[in-house]
């Protein structure tokens, strides 16, 4: 029994080997798979930070642009009521004129724009009225409406060919590129 036992001996202690490498190698492969895994999993931690590092920086970026542009746009908010606020204490300073300043002004504008047999259609503000052109206007054959016009301030003259308006409002509104850049200029340096 001596030889069979050194037999079974050897075989067990060869299978023993053998399950000792088996085991060795599994855990060794576990440990590399492990060590891949911990490696590819701190890479892409590592990728994760930078690209989110990237996108909050972008997204930084665009939030300052948008308050850069809601900044400019409030200013320009800002600078255009200033503006309309000018032009209409400009028109309440037009509509406010000593009567005769008023009057020759009016007069100054039908003289310069009326066409022969024009109509002037006076403003709703009744500081003018149609005896007031009495004897001024007979060389164009110019009357005066019955009919008030729906404007505060200046003349509307409705013509055969076509209407001018000469309120104070429309007067303003073509020189507001002047008016606009010398407020500007006075106002914001």
């Amino acid at each position: 029994m001596n030889g069979t036992e050194a037999i079974i001996n050897k075989i067990l202690s060869d299978a023993k080997e053998k399950a000792k490498s088996i085991e060795d190698t599994s855990v060794y492969n576990h440990a590399m798979r492990e060590k891949a895994h911990k490696d590819w999993a701190e890479e892409f931690l590592r990728a994760q930070r930078v690209q989110l590092k990237e996108e909050c920086n972008q997204l930084i970026d665009r939030k300052v642009t948008l308050a850069g542009l809601d900044k400019r746009k409030l200013l320009l908010k800002t600078k255009q009521d200033l503006i309309d606020e000018v032009l209409n204490l400009a028109h309440e300073k037009m509509c406010k004129m000593k009567k005769d300043d008023y009057l020759a002004f009016v007069l100054k504008l039908i003289r310069e724009s009326a066409d022969d047999g024009d109509e002037i259609v006076l403003s709703k503000d009744g500081v003018l009225c149609e005896r007031d052109f009495k004897g001024t206007l007979n060389e164009k054959h110019l009357v005066v409406s019955s009919e008030r016009g729906d404007f505060v301030g200046g003349v509307m003259l409705i013509g055969k060919n076509c209407d001018k308006d000469l309120t104070f409002r429309s007067i303003l509104n073509e020189k507001k590129d002047y008016i606009v850049t010398e407020t500007v200029k006075e106002i914001f340096g």
